[in-house]
């Protein structure tokens, strides 16, 4: 089963990184990676299914003041959340 991973950054330079350094993983299929580059767009792939996991080795970095990530972080964790419930 594949880990999904949703990274949100406004630099499209980001996801190239990403991609560089993880692409033996995502083609043996172990990671699929989602890319949003504003909180908004991080909204809207959560809202159509994008379901990024969270789980003891996650890690989510907010920067203060951005009250749109955080919103987005907000989401995730309720979601998750949910899920562990079931």
């Amino acid at each position: 089963m594949s880990l999904s991973i949703l990274i949100v950054d406004d630099e499209p330079d980001v996801g190239e990184l990403f991609r560089q350094r993880f692409r033996r993983e995502v083609r043996q299929g172990l990671y699929v990676l989602h890319f949003a580059y504003s909180a908004e767009e991080a909204l809207e792939k959560l809202d159509t299914g994008v379901r990024p996991q969270l789980n003891r080795h996650s890690h989510v970095r907010v920067r203060a003041g951005h009250p749109p990530v955080e919103q987005a972080v907000r989401h995730v964790r309720l979601h998750e959340a949910g899920n562990q419930r079931r």
